[in-house]
C-alpha cells in the first residue's frame, strides 16, 4: 500500500512538471513568411513581407489565377513597429521562422543596415541560415513583387539561384545572416553582400502574366558584390572584381573563363577544386601580405586553330596564361577594395593570426589607412586535368 501511495506521489509531481502548450499557436492563425525587404523612404523604415498564400500553396484546392504570395507592405520608424503595424492589414499574424532572404534597399545600404538588423538578431523566430541581398537601382519592394518561375515565390527563387551560382559562377556570395553580423563586429574583415537587379518592367513582373510566358516580361538577376564598410555600403565590385574576391577568400568551387591561345583566339577553361592560402606578416613593423592560389583547370572550348592539347608546350604556355590571367584579377580585386578603404579579404585577421602584439598597434588605423597601403605579393599555381575527348579543335580544318 506504502509502495502504490509513492508510486501514485512520483507520478503527480512528475505531471506538474511536465511544460504545457501555453505558447502554441495554430498554423491557421499565422501568415507564413518567405522574404522580407527593407526600404529607407522619407525618414522612415519601409518593410515589405512576402507571406506565402494558403489557397495557392493547396495541393488539394489550388486558387486558379490568384498569386501564389501576398505582399504587406508598412511604415513606421523602427522595424518592430513596422512588423507590428501589420496586424492591421493582415488577418494572420506574420510568422518569420521561414524566411529565406532578406533584400536591403540600396539607400538604406548606403545609410547604414546595423540598425535596421538589430530586432532581426534579437528576435527568436528568425533563423539565422537565411541570405542577404542589396536591391540596386530599385527599391527593394520591388524585388519581393516579382513573380518568378519554377519557384512561386521570388524569395525561394533568389535564395536557390545564389546558392547555385555561388557553386557555379565565382562572382556571386552566398553571406547568411550570422556571417553578416560577424564580419562586421570584426576588425580587420568587411563584408560583402550580392546585389540583385530587376530586368524588364517591375510593374509588369507582379502580374501573373510574368509566369504565364515561356520568356517572363521581367526577371531577377544577381549583379556585383556590395563592399560594407561599418555597416555602410561604400561601392560595388564588378564581375571580374568580383570574382576575384572569391578567389582570395577560398569561396570558388567551380567557375568559367577565358584564356588568350599561343596564337590568336582564344581557350574556355573550367576552374575547379581551388585552395587559397591568406599569409600574413611583420617586417620590421611593416605589415606584408601573401596570396596564395591553388586550383586545377578542364578544357571546356577551344576557339582557336593551332593549339595542340597532346604537346606539353602546349600545355605549359596555357597553365601559364592562366596564371597570370588570375593574377590579374586578385590584383584587380584588391585595387578596388583599397580605393573603397574596406578590407573584405581578412587580411587584418591573418596579420592578427602572425603576430597579435604587432596588430594591436596598427589596428585602430587600419581600415582608414593600414590596408589601403599594405603591400601583397600574389603566387597563382595551375594544373590542367582534362582536355575533353579531343586533341585538337576541328575548326582549323573546316572547308572554306
Amino acid at each position: 500500500m506504502i509502495m502504490r501511495k509513492t508510486k501514485l506521489i512520483i507520478i503527480l509531481c512528475t505531471i506538474l512538471l511536465l511544460s504545457g502548450c501555453y505558447n502554441r499557436r495554430e498554423l491557421n492563425d499565422l501568415a507564413i513568411a518567405v522574404g522580407m525587404a527593407i526600404d529607407y523612404k522619407d525618414g522612415k523604415y519601409s518593410v515589405t513581407v512576402q507571406v506565402v498564400d494558403p489557397n495557392s500553396a493547396s495541393a488539394r484546392k489550388p486558387a486558379s489565377g490568384s498569386t501564389p504570395v501576398i505582399i504587406y507592405n508598412t511604415k513606421a520608424d523602427s522595424i518592430f513597429e513596422a512588423v507590428r503595424k501589420m496586424t492591421t492589414i493582415s488577418p494572420r499574424k506574420i510568422y518569420f521562422s521561414h524566411v529565406r532572404i532578406i533584400v536591403i534597399g540600396e539607400e538604406l545600404a548606403r545609410k547604414g543596415i546595423g540598425e535596421s538588423l538589430e530586432m532581426v538578431t534579437r528576435d527568436p523566430e528568425f533563423r539565422s541560415d537565411f541570405h542577404v541581398v542589396i536591391s540596386k537601382e530599385i527599391d527593394a519592394k520591388k524585388v519581393l513583387s516579382v513573380l518568378t518561375p519554377l519557384e512561386n515565390y521570388s524569395a525561394q527563387k533568389l535564395f536557390d539561384s545564389l546558392a547555385v551560382s555561388e557553386k557555379a559562377w565565382a562572382p556571386t556570395n552566398a553571406i547568411e545572416f550570422d556571417a553578416l553580423i560577424s564580419d562586421m563586429l570584426t576588425y580587420g574583415k568587411s563584408p560583402v553582400i550580392t546585389g540583385v537587379v530587376a530586368k524588364g518592367d517591375v510593374d509588369d513582373g507582379s502580374e501573373m502574366k510574368n509566369i504565364e510566358k515561356t520568356n517572363p516580361i521581367t526577371k531577377l538577376k544577381f549583379s556585383g558584390l556590395g563592399v560594407i564598410k561599418g555597416d555602410k555600403l561604400v561601392g560595388w565590385l564588378d564581375e571580374v572584381e568580383s570574382k576575384g574576391y572569391n578567389y582570395i577568400i577560398g569561396e570558388v568551387q567551380s567557375t568559367v573563363g577565358p584564356i588568350e591561345c599561343p596564337d590568336k583566339g582564344k581557350v574556355i577553361i573550367e576552374v575547379n577544386n581551388v585552395k587559397s592560402n591568406i599569409k600574413g606578416k611583420f617586417v620590421n613593423g611593416k605589415p606584408k601580405i601573401k596570396v596564395e592560389l591553388n586550383y586545377e583547370v578542364n578544357v571546356a572550348e577551344v576557339l582557336c586553330k593551332n593549339l595542340n592539347l597532346t604537346n606539353p608546350k602546349h600545355i605549359e604556355i596555357l597553365e601559364k596564361n592562366t596564371e597570370e590571367r588570375n593574377i590579374e584579377i586578385l590584383k584587380t580585386s584588391v585595387k578596388k577594395s583599397k580605393k573603397l578603404g574596406a578590407d573584405i579579404y581578412g587580411f587584418g585577421v591573418a596579420l592578427y593570426r602572425d603576430n597579435p602584439e604587432e596588430w594591436h598597434k596598427i589596428e585602430k588605423k587600419w581600415a582608414e589607412s593600414g590596408f589601403k597601403e599594405v603591400e601583397v605579393e600574389y603566387k597563382s599555381e595551375c594544373k590542367v586535368r582534362r582536355t575533353g575527348t579531343t586533341s585538337e579543335s576541328y575548326l582549323k580544318d573546316i572547308k572554306e
